[in-house]
């Protein structure tokens, strides 16, 4: 073999080498010009175009924007921008670009790359943007029905605008990935977030997007100002952290996703396992369902959180049976909360935000049952500071993180609106901390259409600040009972603190309608500069086991003095309308001619406690003081009470020396005694009214159907005293209120009909009468 044979034969091998070398990575430099991508004169070297093992490379050796068609269909392995000297756009000349597992990488580029052409991807893609710079693609991504995926990389943008249709998972390491078009959106694909955002641009309605999963090493989110019409899945992934026992939350390094939403999720659904989802902006937002799954023993449980300002507010519909972590209203939102088919929903923190300056916030719940953990969160105070407007039934309880029954809420704060439903608290219900100065007002009426209930269940409520804590600014708290509200109070009612206020502080209870009952005292604490203290009672009924009146209640117009109770226009009613039980009032008490006092009579056992059974106790009113009489007196029967003519009904005593009962109902019909009052829902049918001045108390008796034929034995007896010269005639305490009656006739004709009735009679049980010699036949008798 000659020299020159062997030469051949080595570059031969080199060039084999080369071209076997060539098959597996080359790259292609694109050169400094516009040629069509198919021409071997567009590429360096320009021995020929890339294949499906070679990485089209725009480099420094393009020194300007570079705008080029493909000229045929074409199959890389990827494409790398490294410095070119502006954007590189391939347009859309008819043609496909087939990319294989090279993917794209921008990761060493100034300048961003713009694909117009169709692309399809043979293989798993790597897309890597970084720098801030953007990849976008205009025309459609496809697989063939492969089902091949995207992985992202980096910190720059991927913007999806054609109609895309490659069916394997998308993953989001960093940077974002943006759907610019209403069919961006691979229907079958899934997004799995180890970082990043998945934005949804203004416009674009994206109906297919069904799974948003996290991983554990970044946090990431979706950002929606378009629309999602149909149902998302948030899922947070493993690291996600519920608030603390203190109401702190604190979006996690990992493991997180949030759906901001600037744009809609209409009525067609949106679920949230338990991810979070971030209303935002100040557009008007339409709110699909929310269906919220996971556990709050494992911490699992998604929210909502809420910072869309529009105006007009936003309705959310929740699917029945969901549970969430969280509510957060931010400054100014206002949202209406419903369920689906009036069913549950519960949150183990609702509402928080005390920001000073900040604009309430207000939900309306419309319907439903509601459980709330905890009334505020995200701070040790655990404050809502909003108006919470409760319609259309709503039923909402206030668990106190859930337990039922220990310490209550360290503060409570926030406008409570029961319009048309309820509102229970578990525990305690006390302000206690300035909170930028909102206050705790709560409101329970009828104006919705149905009643609105108020109930603390324990504990009791205390309107005012507590002995730490200085307000800033004037403030208001109070609880207003109006008409078709109720307020029902387990434990003592309070105004006002023992702290000295450096602003004015007003701590007010005002009942206008329906009723109050409070199983404990009604009080207020001693006066402190500063505070202004009242029970303004103008309607409605008031049932309490104690009223204390003291120093503590210092505004003049006050139904609760210093030293009485004043009922001008209300119902006093011991024990609660229907439920006989005892009131005590630690000082005088007043009824004018417009107030009430209700008695509900079940047997004849006095009530010893705030409320007994209906079955043998009655009404009891017992004051510590005078007690001036006047308005009406009301009775009724319960609990199958059928009372006999000698029942003796002790309804209402004073005690202390020089303790009277003075003035008169003016509801009483003429009779013996004070008058007869009609017993409620029965016709002609009386107790007659006396009071023992004795022992300054107020007796019902003599219970009688005025137009029945019956006759009363009445058993009087009489015995001479004085050496037969007094006539001592007595009757039972049965007919206490009966006037006696006498007559005298000749012997000749005995019993006549000329009876007269014996002046004062009516109020004792026994008088002395003259023994007059002269009259030959007297003869006495008892008349009702």
């Amino acid at each position: 073999m000659t020299t020159r044979s062997i030469q051949k034969i080595i570059v031969a091998l080199i060039c084999a080498m080369f071209a076997a070398g060539s098959s597996h990575a080359a790259v292609f430099q694109k050169a400094n010009n516009s040629n069509l991508l198919n021409d071997p004169a567009s590429w360096v070297p320009n021995s020929g175009t890339p294949g499906s093992a070679d990485i089209a490379t725009w480099g420094t050796t393009v020194t300007g924007a570079n705008t080029v068609g493909l000229g045929a269909a074409a199959g890389w392995n990827g494409i790398a921008l490294i410095n070119p000297g502006g954007l590189v756009t391939i347009t859309n000349d008819g043609n496909i670009l087939t990319l294989g597992a090279g993917g794209i990488d921008l990761s060493q580029t100034n300048n961003g790359l713009t694909l117009n052409c169709p692309l399809n991807i043979s293989a798993n893609q790597i897309w890597s943007v970084t720098n801030s710079r953007t990849l976008t693609l205009n025309a459609a991504v496809a697989d063939s029905g492969s089902g091949f995926g995207l992985t992202k990389n980096g910190n720059g943008g991927v913007t999806l605008a054609g109609t895309n249709n490659f069916s394997g998972p998308i993953v989001l390491n960093a940077g974002t990935l943006t759907l610019a078009s209403s069919n961006a959106w691979p229907g079958a694909a899934s997004l799995s977030f180890k970082g990043g955002t998945l934005a949804i641009n203004a416009g674009v309605v994206v109906t297919n997007l069904s799974v948003v999963t996290s991983n554990t090493t970044a946090a990431a989110n979706v950002s929606c100002s378009g629309t999602l019409p149909n149902n998302i899945t948030i899922n947070p992934g493993t690291n996600n952290i519920p608030p603390t026992a203190s109401g702190i939350y604190t979006i996690p390094a990992s493991g997180f996703v949030q759906v901001n939403v600037a744009g809609s999720v209409s009525a067609g659904g949106f679920i949230t396992n338990y991810g979070v989802l971030n209303l935002t902006g100040s557009s008007v937002q339409t709110i699909g369902i929310i269906i919220g799954s996971g556990s709050e023993a494992a911490g699992t449980l998604g929210g909502v959180q809420d910072n869309n300002t529009i105006a007009a507010g936003k309705t959310l519909t929740f699917g029945n049976g969901s549970a969430f972590s969280y509510f957060k209203p931010g400054a100014a939102t206002r949202s209406t909360l419903q369920v689906v088919g009036n069913g549950s929903v519960y949150f183990k923190w609702f509402g928080y935000n005390d920001t000073a300056g900040m604009i309430p916030y207000t939900n309306t719940l419309n319907g439903g049952t509601w459980i709330f953990g905890q009334m505020g969160q995200n701070n040790s105070g655990t404050h809502y500071v909003g108006q919470l407007n409760i319609t259309s039934g709503a039923a909402v309880t206030v668990t106190n993180q859930n337990t039922g029954s220990g310490p209550g809420p360290a503060y409570s704060h926030g406008t409570y609106n029961i319009i048309n439903g309820s509102m229970t608290f578990y525990n305690t219900v006390a302000e206690g901390h300035a909170a930028n100065n909102f206050g705790l007002n709560i409101f329970a009426n009828n104006s919705g259409g149905g009643s609105g209930t108020f109930t603390v269940t324990n504990g009791g409520i205390a309107l005012g600040f507590a002995s730490t804590f200085l307000n800033t600014a004037a403030e208001n708290n109070s609880l207003n009972v109006g008409t078709g509200g109720a307020a029902n109070i387990t434990g003592n009612l309070t105004a006002g603190t023992t702290q000295a206020q450096s602003n004015p502080e007003t701590n007010s209870v005002n009942l206008s309608g329906g009723k109050l009952v409070v199983s404990g005292t009604v009080l207020a604490q001693a006066a402190a500069s500063g505070q202004t203290r009242s029970f303004n009672w103008t309607g409605g009924q008031l049932s309490a086991a104690t009223i204390t009146p003291s120093a503590g209640f210092n505004d003049p117009a006050s139904a609760i003095s210093p030293t009485g109770v004043t009922n001008s226009a209300g119902i006093l009613a011991p024990g609660d309308d229907g439920i006989p039980g005892r009131t005590i009032i630690n000082g005088s008490y007043v009824q004018t001619n417009v107030g009430t006092i209700t008695m509900d009579l079940g047997g004849t056992t006095r009530a010893s406690s705030f409320q007994a059974s209906t079955n043998g106790f009655y009404d009891y009113l017992q004051v510590v003081g005078p007690l001036a009489l006047g308005g009406s007196l009301k009775v009724k029967l319960v609990g199958g009470y059928n009372p006999a003519y000698t029942d003796q009904l002790n309804i209402i005593a004073t005690s202390g020396a020089g303790n009277l009962i003075s003035g008169l109902f003016t509801n009483l019909v003429a009779g013996p005694a004070l008058g007869r009052v009609a017993v409620e829902g029965m016709t002609n049918t009386y107790f007659t009214v006396v009071i023992n001045s004795q022992s300054n108390t107020l007796y019902l008796i003599n219970y009688t159907n005025i137009a029945s034929t019956a006759s009363y034995a009445t058993n009087i007896t009489a015995t001479v005293i004085n050496s037969g010269t007094t006539l001592q005639v007595s009757w039972p305490m049965t007919h206490l209120g009966w006037t006696l009656q006498a007559q005298t006739n000749t012997l000749n004709v005995g019993l006549g009909t000329n009876w007269v009735d014996l002046s004062g009679t009516s109020a004792v049980i026994s008088t002395n009468l003259p023994i007059v010699s002269a009259n030959p036949a007297v003869f006495y008798r008892l008349r009702n």
